[in-house]
């Protein structure tokens, strides 16, 4: 009997309980979000340094001489620096080396370090990497080792940009 009791009990507890949780869970009530709404203003960018336009270019330019190793093609820089005559000694180079089939491993050239020295003159501190300079049959002509030189660059206002007017390698 006290089984029967139990078990009743524990049904009518059921039964009573069931549309309590049923008739509360249809509360009105919305939840309340525990963080606050997105904020109707646009965020704030982070500030930004503007970047100078010479060293904006001086990078480019030796983008395209990279390039230019690269591809045997000079003319992509030397369009950049008109005039300049240690451009024009190198794209004379990197020319010679394609002749006949040749072509050139590796070479990259990147700015480390720039300092303005006046108005248009700079100060770099320019990374070569490795090159292999390779005939047609892919013998060595000649390896120019990795350096890190010393270059002075004149700068030439040109329309709404610049152009190099010279090339010193220290």
């Amino acid at each position: 009997m006290i089984g029967d009791v139990s078990r009743t009990r524990a049904a009518l507890t059921a039964l009573f309980l069931i549309p309590v949780l049923l008739l509360a869970g249809c509360s009105d009530d919305e939840p309340k979000p525990k963080f606050a709404p997105p904020s109707s203003e646009a965020p704030t960018s982070p500030t930004t340094t503007e970047v100078d336009p010479q060293a904006a270019f001086i990078d480019e330019f030796f983008s395209e001489v990279t390039n230019s190793i690269s591809s045997g093609d000079p003319t992509p820089f030397l369009e950049m620096a008109p005039g300049c005559k240690n451009c024009q000694v190198i794209a004379r180079n990197l020319s010679a080396a394609y002749e006949d089939g040749g072509r050139i491993e590796g070479g990259r050239w990147t700015v480390e370090s720039a300092t303005k020295s006046s108005e248009s003159e700079w100060s770099l501190s320019l990374r070569t990497a490795e090159e292999r300079w390779l005939d047609a049959d892919d013998q060595v002509v000649k390896i120019v080792d990795p350096a890190t030189l010393q270059v002075s660059l004149l700068l030439k206002p040109a329309g709404s940009g610049w152009t190099v007017q010279e090339m010193k390698l220290g």
